[in-house]
């Protein structure tokens, strides 16, 4: 609630500026013109009833907006991998699982598995004590802080693991990645086995990934770590 009152506060001088004259026109024109109330009342009512439709069309509830913001980031992952699927790597999208939220991403080449999550953010971001930090630009208070997106990917890689081991019969180290859309100043980061990086710099930093040198076996108890 803090927010949304900060946010009142920025607008209502902004705002009062714009309705003002806006309501004082209407009154002079009530006041001087031959308009019959029940004219004026019809033309309020027809124009609330506008006002309500375009509210309801363009202030979705939150949840929506989320889902929205997040399928534009993971649209904009997609577009990034495209030139490594030319070459060849393959590349999942949305993968569902049968417990737990669906995979944004999967990504596997010469380098090895990548596991991909998309977080398409406002404001500045940074990396905050372990865990990604997102600072609104219009309220220095508003501050969000995803203190459970590396454990929970972690957990989703090892999962991955050993799905892969079983359809496979061999081991599979899989590096965690969380692609940020957004203001990201501080660049690629990597912390206990999660790697954040800026989407404008996924695609060349797979491609340079050297091919792993560890054995599946070490890859596995390092994920598990």
């Amino acid at each position: 609630m803090r927010g949304v009152r900060a946010y009142r506060r920025r607008l209502r001088s902004s705002l009062l500026i714009v309705v003002a004259p806006m309501w004082a026109i209407t009154l002079v024109l009530v006041e001087t013109r031959p308009i019959d109330w029940w004219s004026f009342m019809a033309g309020a009512i027809g124009t609330s009833a506008a006002a309500l439709f375009v509210f309801l069309r363009d202030e979705p509830p939150r949840h929506i907006v989320n889902w929205r913001l997040g399928a534009e980031g993971e649209r904009k992952t997609e577009k990034a991998l495209l030139s490594l699927e030319r070459r060849g790597w393959t590349v999942e999208h949305d993968i569902e699982q049968k417990q737990g939220a669906n995979l944004d991403h999967v990504v596997t080449g010469p380098p090895g598995v990548f596991l991909l999550e998309t977080k398409n953010l406002a404001g500045t971001i940074t990396f905050e004590d372990g865990a990604l930090v997102a600072h609104q630009f219009d309220d220095p208070d508003e501050v969000y802080r995803y203190r459970t997106l590396a454990s929970r990917l972690r957990g989703q890689a090892k999962e991955l693991s050993a799905r892969l081991r079983q359809e496979t019969g061999r081991r599979a180290w899989i590096t965690a990645v969380v692609v940020i859309w957004g203001h990201f100043p501080e660049g690629r980061i990597e912390h206990e086995n999660v790697v954040y990086i800026p989407g404008d710099q996924l695609a060349t930093w797979l491609t340079s990934r050297p091919a792993p040198t560890r054995s599946p076996r070490e890859g596995l108890s390092a994920q598990r770590a």
